[in-house]
């Protein structure tokens, strides 16, 4: 069972059950989430296979920052890329923009 659910699923940085991926992270005080106008850039560093540098573009915020993004309705899982993105304004100079949370 744990060869077909993780060894034979394995992709870097990503976790094919979302479940394992969920625990794991609740083992630290937060989680990396992606700002929705990075989506399109993440995607196409993944797809060119280089993680890394699409791992650079998500943003660690606390579970309780978490909970209240989710509850305003601003963050959903994306199964395809297997990350959390949220819907609040984004540049690389400020991070996320949560004061219209």
């Amino acid at each position: 069972e744990f060869e077909t659910i993780v060894i034979n699923t394995l992709r870097p940085f990503a976790s094919a059950d979302y479940d394992f991926q969920e625990r794991f992270n609740k083992l630290f005080d937060g989680l990396d989430v992606l700002p929705a106008d990075l989506h399109n850039d993440y995607y196409d560093l993944a797809e060119d296979g280089r993680f890394i540098e699409a791992r650079q573009l998500l943003v660690p915020i606390s579970w309780a920052r978490f909970h209240i993004l989710r509850n305003a309705g601003q963050i959903r899982w994306d199964n395809e890329l297997q990350h959390y993105i949220v819907f609040s304004p984004y540049n690389s100079e400020f991070g996320l923009d949560l004061s219209k949370v």
